[in-house]
């Protein structure tokens, strides 16, 4: 026997549920609490054992200390940005008007 296929008709319609409230787990803007602890603890062990850092790090190769020191550049140095002027037409009239003011001064 053949199964049939059950197709809605044109005057039925598709209901959509709404999204629940939510109503547990952490409040918008809670810092996670690992997340903080893992951090604390990190920061204590590398504080911790500093001298012992530097002194194994002193016996590396030149390539693994550009390794490391490469790594951790990103958590010393913020990240640079290209930075870009744009005028209107309205303001680069007024520079060079001001341009032209300050040249004749000069002359």
């Amino acid at each position: 026997m053949a199964k049939k296929e059950i197709t809605p008709s044109a005057d039925e319609t598709t209901v959509v549920k709404k999204k629940r409230e939510k109503t547990g787990g952490r409040k918008k803007g809670t810092p996670n609490k690992t997340t903080a602890e893992m951090r604390s603890w990190l920061n204590k062990f590398v504080g911790d054992n500093l001298k012992e850092f530097e002194k194994n790090f002193k016996t590396l190769e030149v390539n693994e200390k550009i390794n490391i020191i490469t790594k951790l550049l990103p958590y010393v140095l913020p990240k640079q940005t290209e930075n870009k002027l744009s005028f209107d037409e309205e303001t680069t009239k007024a520079v060079k008007e001001s341009m032209d003011k300050v040249n004749e001064l000069f002359e």
